[in-house]
């Protein structure tokens, strides 16, 4: 794995004699990746950060190494700065996994436009990713866009608590548009199976209201 990292890195950083090269070094930048991923799997987040960080500095525009910097800043508590390495990570390159982190620390730093703009672009990708799914719903409630988000909630085909948790924001967003007895039968279908689930009770409530 690391030889082929390092042929990316030569190939990223162009042919020799350029000025990136007389300043980046590509084997550094390969090694400094694989210590990286090494501390992240170990949860050495600190160490790993440092690591990506490294990688970045021999080669800006490997999206791998903002990638995981992203995951390991989020880690760290760093909201804002995993969020600006998402977004470089995302425009280098656009896939499933840099788009869900996008959508996330985008949340995370309230950017709601732009995490329901990342959770949309992977269900452009693959329609049937129920969890990206929920999270759009998600997103599309927190921002009051009630019926987008009871076309996301209403697509999604989950069981268990995981259905719980979808239903009642997609009980909220029926409330929030009037379709009261949408919203009643709702809750009322799942107390039969949740009876003791307070949150249930509670969206039951403000429908009595």
């Amino acid at each position: 794995m690391r030889g082929a990292i390092l042929t990316w890195l030569r190939k990223l950083l162009g042919q020799p004699g350029n000025t990136a090269d007389k300043i980046a070094n590509p084997e550094v930048g390969a090694r400094a990746l694989q210590l990286g991923l090494v501390h992240a799997g170990r949860g050495q987040w600190t160490e790993a950060a440092e690591a990506f960080r490294t990688t970045i500095r021999h080669a800006s525009e490997l999206a791998d190494a903002h990638h995981n910097l992203s995951i390991a800043l989020s880690h760290l508590g760093y909201a804002e700065s995993a969020f600006s390495e998402a977004q470089t990570a995302a425009q280098l390159n656009r896939n499933r996994a840099t788009l869900l982190n996008l959508g996330n620390t985008a949340a995370r730093v309230q950017e709601l436009d732009v995490a329901a703009e990342s959770f949309s672009a992977i269900l452009e990708l693959d329609p049937y990713d129920t969890a990206c799914r929920y999270n759009l719903g998600i997103i599309l409630h927190a921002q009051g866009r009630w019926d987008e988000a009871i076309l996301e909630l209403t697509a999604i085909q989950f069981s268990g608590k995981p259905r719980v948790a979808a239903d009642l924001l997609l009980a909220a967003a029926y409330r929030h548009t009037g379709a009261y007895r949408a919203a009643g039968a709702l809750i009322d279908a799942r107390l039969k199976d949740n009876p003791e689930h307070l949150d249930l009770h509670i969206e039951q409530a403000r429908l009595l209201c």
